[in-house]
């Protein structure tokens, strides 16, 4: 019996030895490997997700690309029959004062105020005019000098009417004085 006893404990001592090693082996290589692998699984997940948002992102920059190129195209072919080469300052003033003296106004002084750049559309400017329209015994009427001034926005799609002042004159009763302040959009000047 202590021969089957001696078998039995060295068997033992063998399958505890065996367990032990195979626990140190978990222990020391299985286990920060499993850890590696639901680390990297939840990093993977988190990837996936980052690059999900990232297509997303792209598919809504590629829509706004398109939606600025069909509004470039707008602008441009609203500036088409603008001449190309010159400065606005000179040819800007001579086509407003025809369409104001298409409407009687014989007379009007039209100056640059101000000009910037258009933030929003890169080759783009904002410039500022000052109109004024000094009394003129051709104009009888207010509405003869407003139906003039929205005749110009009204052509000129890349004009907008910031504000009018229009009085009569005390001294002179139906004579009319007026200003007016215009905003016109335009391709940058390459002068």
């Amino acid at each position: 019996m202590t021969l089957i006893r001696a078998l039995m404990i060295r068997t033992l001592a063998v399958v505890a030895a065996a367990l032990m090693g195979a626990n140190l082996t978990y222990q020391r290589w299985i286990a920060p490997l499993e850890a590696d692998r639901t680390k990297s699984a939840r990093e993977l997940a988190t990837l996936n997700e980052q690059i999900q948002s990232a297509r997303k992102e792209m598919w809504k920059i590629g829509r706004r690309e398109q939606s600025s190129a069909q509004v470039r195209i707008a602008v441009s072919s609203m500036h088409e029959y603008l001449p190309a080469d010159a400065v606005p300052i000179i040819w800007l003033p001579p086509r407003l004062k025809t369409t104001l003296s298409r409407f009687g106004v014989s007379e009007s002084k039209i100056e640059l105020y101000h000009t910037s750049a258009e933030r929003a559309l890169p080759g783009f400017e904002r410039t500022l005019w000052h109109v004024a329209i000094p009394k003129q015994p051709s104009l009888n009427k207010l509405t003869d000098v407003l139906l003039a001034v929205a005749q110009i926005e009204q052509q000129e799609h890349f004009v907008n009417i910031q504000d009018l002042e229009f009085h009569s004159e005390s001294q002179e009763p139906g004579k009319i004085t007026g200003f007016v302040n215009l905003t016109v959009f335009l391709p940058e000047s390459k002068n």
